[in-house]
């Protein structure tokens, strides 16, 4: 099985960290978020196919070219347009795949977790938060993922965050790309997702999810991984 690790983007939310050093390799109780990433992977998954971009050559110098036993390959966005345009940069190495997992290479998930929505075809691994949060929220009917928002308040209510863990098949390619807001020159993964399986995008749920978003986020996620927070 194959797996595709998103680390292409600048993180620029995460300045001045982010100045020198790519946010995959930005550090959490010494190890660097991507190491976390590649930990979580299941034991299933063979090759990963690593999208960079923003000072690749140092995440192509950390991994190498077989990490913690896995075959890395690495495939370059030409142009930041967003989590769909990155996951279309793969395309090719994907098209004969029965099924392939995409994770982030910047939040931090739990082993578990992933290998449930592993075994889940056409999903999306979700969290169920304490309180709403205005970005990446997703409405879930039945079992089902039925929407998604960008930046939006509108499903706030429901506290139900989107954790960016995908076990996809390649009809996704099959569409046309979304762009993940209508005014927006990226395109959107999930967005993307819902016009590729009309019949619904299956929601599997995870037990543990630390998303890292400002520099004060690598404080909190070390003092949870310390035992010292819960999340």
């Amino acid at each position: 099985m194959k797996a595709v690790i998103l680390a292409a983007g600048e993180g620029t939310r995460m300045r001045p960290l982010t100045l020198e050093t790519p946010k995959p390799l930005l550090e959490v109780l010494g190890k660097p978020l991507i190491a976390y990433t590649f930990a979580a992977l299941p034991d299933s998954v063979t090759e990963v196919l690593v999208v960079v971009n923003y000072k690749e050559e140092q995440i192509r110098a950390f991994l190498g070219d077989l990490y913690e036993g896995k075959r890395v390959t690495y495939i370059t966005q030409k142009t930041l347009d967003g989590t769909g345009g990155a996951l279309w940069a793969a395309r090719e190495h994907l098209m004969s795949e029965e099924r392939f997992l995409v994770l982030m290479s910047d939040d931090i998930y739990r082993k578990e977790d992933v290998e449930h929505c592993a075994e889940v075809l056409n999903s999306m691994m979700l969290y169920r938060a304490q309180k709403g949060e205005k970005v990446g929220a997703v409405k879930v009917e039945d079992g089902y993922v039925t929407g998604v928002v960008e930046g939006s308040a509108e499903f706030t209510d429901v506290p139900t965050i989107n954790t960016g863990v995908y076990c996809l098949t390649p009809d996704y390619f099959n569409v046309p790309q979304i762009p993940k807001s209508p005014q927006s020159h990226e395109f959107g993964l999930p967005q993307t997702m819902i016009a590729a399986y009309p019949r619904g995008i299956r929601a599997a749920y995870a037990d543990f999810w630390l998303s890292l978003t400002e520099p004060k986020d690598i404080a909190r996620a070390e003092s949870v991984l310390s035992g010292h927070e819960r999340t």
